[in-house]
């Protein structure tokens, strides 16, 4: 008999959604998280959509979770030489909320308590080096010379898995293959937050920031939390090296930023962390099936990034939580053979986590374009500068002044081929 049913390397979303769902079932399971607690690798805020918690934990209304605020208005600001301009979206009379702003460290504590609550098993400050095989099978796992037989092993240990390069699940990660981001927690205090975002209760902002990255390929992001706001930038590991620029520096020019410090002048930076995502999603896949063993969330590649948008941790939901409906059917069949295991991807196809990352598997390349982050942001604040300003002169007609500046900024034929390209791969 094994030491338990199913071993889950990582205790961040994908790991605690897959011990959630197996202990929830009377499974024994046994998550193994190096941190010294659930959600210590992510102090910084963060944006989840809320759809696939909202499957996996029915019993508990969003509202009634750790969410700091729910998003109500999204902005996106373009950021000029020396203005910026800004497209909002306010809701009201919202019905049901579709993103919530988490700080992870207590998001992941709480969840965690969930599946402790459940008969799962945590344990924190504790490494896993090694898997253990049978006869080509995973049966377990080495962690810090302990042995832990199981039936089968889930991989949830984020983007940059030792355990899932060690054995040729996916290849060494090249600087074109993954974005860094650099992340701040300033302390405002709530009714601050409030006045200054103009908001109330849990209403919340998510708020994107182009063109203010120094002409690296990425971008910046504010979210507010109840008592802190969550700041940041997201870049091309590539693009900071070719442009000789640190992701600390960067975060610092973003962080004293003119269009950032209107927001958070007088706050005190209370944390910053970095952090590795996977940039090309599905193109980066590893091999997430074997005999005895799956790969959910970050480890997996289960990462999208379109436009202003980016989305991960609903992927870490729900890609555990498929992993763990596998598991219970292998363990009714007493069959955790790579053929069993295969369910995973059937169930994966089916949902829109590889729904989605199959139709947005170009988007990557059209944000790599370096236009987006340079000539664009700054011609929407040239267009709108000219449309505003009154001299007493007369000006052109709205679209020949806009064409005027789109071809003086712009080669034609980039234009053409930058908007069509969206249009295909956004």
């Amino acid at each position: 008999m094994p030491d338990v049913d199913v071993a889950i390397v990582g205790a961040g979303l994908a790991g605690l959604s897959a011990a959630y769902k197996l202990a929830k079932n009377g499974l024994n399971v046994l998550v193994i998280e190096r941190g010294p607690y659930p959600g210590s690798k992510n102090v910084s805020g963060g944006r989840m959509y809320l759809h696939a918690i909202r499957r996996l934990i029915r019993e508990i209304p969003v509202e009634n979770m750790p969410f700091e605020r729910f998003v109500v208005r999204e902005c996106i600001t373009f950021v000029g030489e020396d203005s910026y301009v800004t497209l909002e979206l306010n809701q009201f009379k919202v019905k049901q909320y579709t993103s919530g702003l988490v700080l992870r460290a207590r998001f992941d504590k709480w969840f965690a308590s969930l599946v402790e609550e459940n008969g799962g098993v945590i344990v924190t400050n504790k490494r896993v080096d090694d898997l253990l095989f049978e006869n080509g099978k995973v049966t377990g796992i080495i962690a810090e010379g302990d042995q832990i037989t199981a039936n089968a092993v889930i991989i949830a240990e984020g983007a940059n898995s030792f355990l899932a390069e060690k054995y040729n699940l996916r290849k060494s990660f090249s600087p074109k293959s993954m974005t860094v981001a650099a992340k701040g927690i300033i302390e405002l205090g709530e009714d601050e937050i409030n006045k200054r975002f103009n908001l109330k209760n849990r209403e919340g902002v998510a708020h994107a920031f182009v063109g203010i990255t120094k002409g690296v390929q990425g971008g910046g992001f504010i979210y507010t939390n109840k008592d802190v706001v969550a700041i940041g930038v997201v870049c091309l590991l590539e693009s900071l090296v070719k442009n000789k620029i640190s992701i600390a520096d960067l975060f610092e020019y973003y962080r004293l930023h003119p269009a950032i410090q209107r927001y958070i002048e007088g706050g005190k930076l209370i944390e910053y962390s970095g952090h590795l995502t996977p940039e090309l999603g599905i193109n980066m896949m590893p091999k997430i099936v074997s005999n005895g063993l799956l790969i959910a969330g970050d480890a997996a590649a289960f990462f999208l990034e379109g436009g202003p948008i980016l989305r991960g941790m609903d992927f870490a939901i729900e890609s555990g939580s498929l992993a763990a409906e596998t598991l219970l059917i292998a363990h009714k069949r007493k069959d955790f053979s790579e053929k069993t295991l295969s369910i995973y991807l059937e169930l994966l196809n089916n949902s829109f986590v590889l729904r989605d990352l199959k139709r947005y598997k170009n988007a990557p390349k059209f944000m790599n374009n370096p236009r987006l982050y340079t000539i664009y942001p700054k011609l929407i604040n040239e267009i709108y500068k000219q449309i505003m300003h009154i001299d007493g002169s007369t000006k052109p007609l709205l679209g020949k002044l806009m064409l005027n500046l789109m071809f003086k900024n712009v080669n034609p034929i980039y234009l053409v081929k930058d908007i069509i390209e969206a249009m295909m791969y956004l």
